[in-house]
């Protein structure tokens, strides 16, 4: 068969509204955190340089504002990516959780998994916030 041969398409066998997302997926979430790894991609656009390379422009301004933190009064949109992070933790936990019980999972295997993992949280928050150094 060649290519003058072929019929043209007239009809699309795939509509809008039949591609579902996978089940047991909660599309909001998926969005949001798509939303919240846009907004730290973002930062690497250093928007707030451009805008001083343009400062009539109002659009570079209010990019490069939403995309740098706050001196100290106010919010950002940026300032915004690390409470989305932890929300989205919170949101995320009962998923997995009820995941893990569906796959066949006791609850003393989940309880075991959180200890082991919780005694790193103390020494990482402190060796990242400064109050403990390795010398």
């Amino acid at each position: 068969m060649t290519l003058s041969q072929t019929k043209p398409v007239t009809e699309t066998s795939l509509k809008l509204g039949d591609a579902a997302p996978a089940a047991g997926r909660n599309v909001s979430m998926d969005a949001y955190r798509g939303l919240v790894m846009w907004l730290m991609m973002a930062e690497v656009l250093q928007l707030s340089r451009v805008a001083a390379a343009y400062p009539t422009s109002l659009f570079c301004k209010v990019l490069a504002f939403n995309q740098t933190h706050t001196e100290w009064f106010g919010c950002s949109l940026h300032d915004t990516i690390q409470p989305g992070f932890s929300f989205l933790v919170g949101v995320a936990l009962p998923y997995s959780i009820a995941s893990r019980m569906a796959k066949g999972a006791r609850f003393m295997e989940n309880y075991s998994r959180t200890r082991c993992g919780v005694p790193w949280c103390w020494p990482l928050w402190a060796y990242s916030s400064g109050r403990w150094t390795i010398p």
